[in-house]
């Protein structure tokens, strides 16, 4: 994700579920402009977002009410310690490794070490605290292979890919995982609903798409109802006027709220802030998907550009702002490598990789997924341009705004 202004920022949002206690912990990825600057025309942003049918809403990339909204809620956090899971993906790849075994970890639910930051101050290189040398993470991780993770879901016609993003992928999966559910079924009745979340938020008029910062309000005061309680029609151009007006479903609702929300940071005030797949700025956001974490994100999809990794379809680079799109970050890995400079050779930038769930359905891509490269996160490539490549792919940026 490329974005439009001198120092490129992106963040992730972290968020928890509570019942009458915590239940589960889960993220959010978007890529934005400083929001102290002025210069507000990010590639990808938190933006009304829309379906792959529709056209792009006029609606702001961020608000001035985004930005309070932001600061008012979001922890800035530095850090991430390891939970239960984390531990056991970390201490498996430490003894492939011929190292000892950790022994701490902490409870689900309080991973995310916060920070008195603002987010409107500048952006020096993340250190992490408890990073040493002999810190070893799992080179990669597949979170969507877990049985609290859902199946595959179209979004159909309606512009509703923010809600499947942070309530039906999201929302579902963190609290399945905490719970113990197998979601990977057909059962609606432990898979949260995008109609809630989108039906309620959406701006107004058909095809238009709602706001991460809306979509989280509403899910921390109001919470959320299950598919099966306030059901999604995909293919049903109406489907967003349907409110709920049973009393018992805002009742139901309040059992599924939003705890904590907060941020992390992984630009360095440079326009490449990812030098390479061990670059420790994506750290924080590997510790958070090897605890079992998923995160969602905004981009350009129709500005995606691919090549491919053997059978697979990997995004390098995010060149344009067609496509406003939310989807969901599943895992990573850092051994997947890729020409697309087409020159024969793995250069820097062309290793390593996000996996990212869509919700266009299963015949979307590989069975629903594509690869987001860790490069596509910079401003300024990583990956050298090819002058024998028609365009030479990475020559003449797209001009800042």
């Amino acid at each position: 994700m490329k974005v439009k202004v001198k120092n490129s920022i992106s963040k992730l949002f972290v968020f928890t579920t509570v019942l009458t206690l915590i239940l589960c912990q889960s993220i959010s990825i978007f890529a934005a402009g400083n929001l102290s600057s002025k210069t507000i025309e990010p590639i990808s942003t938190i933006s009304s977002l829309e379906s792959a049918e529709s056209e792009s809403s006029n609606e702001a990339f961020i608000t001035e009410d985004d930005k309070k909204w932001i600061k008012n809620n979001m922890i800035d956090t530095k850090d991430v310690e390891l939970n239960e899971l984390g531990l056991e993906r970390v201490n498996k790849a430490r003894a492939s490794r011929g190292l000892g075994k950790l022994t701490a970890s902490v409870e689900f639910g309080q991973e995310v070490k916060e920070s008195s930051s603002s987010i409107d101050e500048g952006n020096p290189k993340m250190k992490l605290a408890n990073r040493t040398s002999s810190e070893v993470l799992p080179s990669s991780v597949d979170n969507s292979l877990l049985d609290a993770f859902p199946p595959i879901e179209n979004q159909g016609v309606q512009g509703s890919c923010v809600a499947f993003s942070t309530t039906y992928y999201q929302m579902t999966h963190m609290t399945a995982l905490v719970k113990g559910w197998n979601t990977k079924n057909t059962d609606l009745t432990n898979k949260f609903s995008p109609a809630w979340t989108y039906n309620i938020t959406k701006a107004a008029g058909p095809n238009t798409g709602t706001g991460f910062s809306r979509a989280f309000n509403l899910l921390k005061n109001s919470g959320c109802v299950f598919w099966s309680d306030f059901p999604y029609y995909p293919n049903s151009s109406t489907g967003y006027k349907a409110w709920p007006t049973d009393r018992s479903l805002w009742e139901k609702a309040l059992n599924y709220r939003i705890d904590k929300m907060g941020y992390i940071d992984f630009s360095d005030g440079t326009d490449t802030p990812i030098e390479n797949e061990n670059d420790e700025n994506l750290t924080a956001i590997k510790k958070m998907l090897a605890n079992g974490y998923v995160l969602t994100f905004g981009t350009y999809i129709d500005s995606w550009r691919y090549c491919t990794a053997g059978d697979e379809s990997v995004c390098y680079m995010v060149r344009g702002a067609q496509g406003d799109h939310a989807m969901t970050i599943v895992g990573y890995s850092d051994d997947i490598t890729f020409d697309a400079n087409l020159n024969g050779i793995i250069d820097p930038g062309e290793k390593g990789a996000f996996k990212v769930v869509n919700s266009f359905g299963s015949n979307w891509m590989r069975n629903g997924y594509v690869w987001l490269a860790y490069d596509a996160l910079n401003w300024v490539p990583k990956i050298p341009s090819n002058p024998n490549v028609y365009g030479g792919i990475f020559t003449d940026p797209p001009e800042r705004r």
